[in-house]
């Protein structure tokens, strides 16, 4: 069976309406996994308002082979064009309090043509600050922990996002442990139900420099 050929993806920052681009999750730093996609990221309380997109546009190539469910098919050639926009809106009305709205049309264009919209994420974030040590985020949003291959964005297709409410807990900068319970959110249906979910916490500790 021979690999898909060829693939490219372009991600585009569209727009911005203030000093710093909109929250994308995807640009952050990667430094342990993706755990930084928890929070909104302001440089700035002034950063009231800001407004971002994204555009995502990928071709993909296959011999023998279906793309679909990338199977085995011999003496068949298969093509795809795949295309992902997002649009987000962020507000930040006081330091303890923030919002995040995100649209998002996804469109695969092959045999079997398919499109959808949906709203991809919509959260409120309630912060402790410094004297308080706990970070709440409620609504739909990524969960991403770890090398993210079991829960992560899914940044390759349309994304996965749950229903979900996580508290967070930090000391210093060196140990942190949240607490989840999330539903799954199905995108096609543009819903989550009770099956699959996820309840349980993750943690990380940095004991020793480096």
């Amino acid at each position: 069976m021979k690999k898909i050929l060829c693939w490219a993806a372009l991600p585009i920052l569209l727009a911005q309406a203030a000093p710093a681009y909109a929250h994308d999750p995807h640009i952050e730093s990667q430094e342990e996994g993706c755990d930084a996609h928890h929070a909104i990221s302001w440089d700035n309380i002034k950063d009231f308002f800001k407004i971002g997109a994204q555009q995502r546009v990928r071709g993909d190539f296959a011999n023998n082979q279906n793309l679909r469910d990338f199977s085995l098919a011999p003496d068949t050639h298969d093509e795809q064009v795949i295309s992902r926009t997002r649009i987000n809106i962020a507000l930040k009305p006081a330091k303890w309090i923030g919002g995040f709205i995100e649209g998002q049309t996804y469109v695969r264009e092959n045999r079997e043509d398919y499109s959808k919209t949906n709203i991809y994420q919509a959260y409120i974030e309630l912060s402790g600050g410094e004297r308080i040590p706990l970070h709440l985020k409620i609504g739909r949003q990524e969960l991403c922990y770890g090398s993210a291959f079991f829960i992560g964005p899914d940044d390759f297709y349309a994304g996965m996002v749950w229903d979900a409410a996580k508290l967070r807990y930090t000391y210093k900068d060196s140990f942190w442990i949240d607490g989840i319970a999330a539903r799954f959110v199905k995108l096609h249906k543009d819903s989550s139900g009770e099956q699959p979910a996820l309840y349980g916490a993750y943690s990380s500790w940095k004991f020793m420099k480096d």
